[in-house]
């Protein structure tokens, strides 16, 4: 008698994403197999770029070898950058980088880049012409600007003076005057600015 050879199958050649894996099966329940990776069951979980083959011994002591090429395709590179704060009614842009993939931003935006002006946590997902994945976010953080409050226009006579207090203790101050302190003693008549 003249036995069939099994038959073995592990499909064409095919790629995916990093991280991703696929299971390869060499059919045949109850045969022997012998994987390149020198694993001996009927599947196998691969997540790495190589030639994978199997070699498969029927009950009737008949063999078979099967390959395939699996290759890995990169993540893209996603990097918004560390958290970063500015002041209020300043703006920033945001880059998501991989000309022409495709981008959605948590604000619904879809382009490569996004201006931003408001506090938040921004994200973006990057999909490349591979159909990989990857993506990255930013927390931005907005400083309130200092309230500075002279008062009212004032007048007074001469010979006398007032003193203009610019408040935020602790800040750095540069009057009109060129004087860098916190308040600044005035007696002449003037337009002054902090």
């Amino acid at each position: 008698s003249i036995f069939p050879l099994p038959i073995v199958e592990l499909g064409n050649d095919t790629s995916f994403c990093q991280g991703e894996s696929t299971i390869l099966d060499a059919e045949n329940p109850g045969a022997d197999f012998i994987w390149s990776t020198s694993e001996t069951t009927q599947t196998i979980t691969v997540d790495a770029q190589d030639n994978y083959s199997v070699t498969v011994t029927d009950v009737n002591g008949c063999v078979q070898i099967d390959s395939i090429e699996i290759s890995i395709f990169p993540l893209p590179i996603v990097e918004l950058g560390n958290d970063t704060s500015f002041c209020q009614g300043e703006t920033t842009i945001l880059d998501a980088g991989n000309p022409g993939a495709d981008f959605i931003w948590s604000t619904s935006e879809t382009t490569q880049t996004i201006t931003v002006d408001a506090q938040d946590n921004y994200s973006v997902t990057v999909t490349d012409a591979n159909g990989c994945v990857q993506i990255d976010s930013i927390e931005i953080s907005i400083f309130p600007l200092p309230i500075v409050e002279l008062g009212n226009d004032t007048s007074f006579c001469q010979g006398e003076t007032t003193i203009l207090d610019a408040g935020n203790p602790g800040a750095d101050f540069i009057w009109s005057t060129s004087e860098t302190t916190q308040t600044i003693t005035v007696n002449t008549q003037d337009n002054y600015s902090v």
